[in-house]
């Protein structure tokens, strides 16, 4: 069954992202003829400072799926439910923190870039970004259980609808209007009814997350959590340092219209780099539910052939 999960997972992340791929070439084609290179610039700019501000996530959402592999997998119902109250409130409280580090940024916005070539209100249009990544971590938190229960699967049909929908209506609304301001309305919109289909659909397929009698999760967990969050934080400034970075740095010092030539050859390799990781993301809950057995020369033998495989 695991090797069916795996698979399925995927073949269906796969094709979510070859689907992301030909529609994300046809929106930025649309985005530049009707709103200009340097829009897209602007677009890659205020992703790269979301992407700064997510450090304060630190990791936590990687943790916390991590360790509900083993009670998903031993259905400990009990468990589940205290990780997902603390998931929610961890995410509380990291939404409000990137949401106040955002806004104390708004003041400096002048020094990434002069803007020149945008015609809207950068402070609106950084709001809009701001709020969508909150958002995020609102509405979000209920698609672990579906990772962790290795129906990822579930979430990309979700994710293919969503892109489908949301590339629909950037087309639509940069035809019509040429406005990127309602452009980014239109995601936050879509983001958010699509994040409260899923968590109906959680809701429906395990009716525990909807039960009121939740216990505290236990010290013995809350210190594993410690140790794992702690690693992933310094992973992720990592992440961001590499990743992230270049385009701060190419904005400060070539400006919006050399960030926008940057973000469409960026789009190019990340697309392509992103379908391996797309079938190797689909390995993830089943390697970790692998893990739970704690057979340790079955793990090894699944990393080797994972490892070799990812090697051509």
């Amino acid at each position: 069954m695991r090797v069916v999960n795996s698979l399925r997972n995927s073949s269906f992340t796969v094709i979510q992202k070859i689907i992301g791929l030909i529609l994300g070439f046809v929106t930025r084609t649309v985005f530049i003829h009707t709103l200009g290179i340097s829009y897209q610039g602007l677009n890659g700019l205020f992703t790269s400072i979301l992407s700064m501000l997510s450090i304060a996530e630190l990791g936590i959402g990687s943790a916390i799926v991590f360790n509900m592999y083993r009670y998903i997998a031993e259905n400990d119902t009990e468990t589940m439910k205290s990780l997902m109250r603390f998931y929610r409130t961890a995410y509380q409280i990291v939404a409000s923190v990137v949401m106040t580090l955002g806004l104390l940024l708004m003041p400096f916005l002048n020094f990434f870039s002069s803007y020149q070539g945008i015609h809207d209100n950068i402070f609106i249009i950084y709001l809009l970004f701001l709020t969508n990544s909150v958002a995020g971590y609102l509405f979000s938190y209920k698609r672990s259980i579906l990772y962790a229960d290795q129906k990822n699967y579930i979430v990309n049909i979700f994710d293919t609808l969503y892109t489908l929908l949301v590339n629909i209506a950037y087309i639509f609304v940069l035809y019509v209007f040429q406005s990127f301001t309602l452009y980014l309305i239109a995601a936050l919109v879509l983001s958010i009814i699509e994040n409260i289909f899923i968590q109906i659909y959680a809701d429906k397929r395990y009716p525990w997350l909807k039960e009121k009698n939740i216990r505290k999760l236990e010290p013995e967990i809350l210190q594993r959590f410690k140790k794992q969050i702690y690693g992933m934080f310094y992973h992720n400034i990592g992440t961001f340092i590499v990743m992230g970075s270049d385009s701060l740095i190419i904005t400060k010092f070539l400006g919006l219209t050399t960030m926008g030539l940057y973000s469409n050859y960026s789009l190019i390799t990340g697309n392509l780099s992103g379908l391996l990781m797309a079938a190797l993301g689909g390995l993830t809950a089943s390697i970790g539910n692998l893990l739970t057995e704690k057979n340790v020369n079955k793990s090894f033998d699944v990393y080797k052939n994972i490892s070799f495989a990812t090697f051509w």
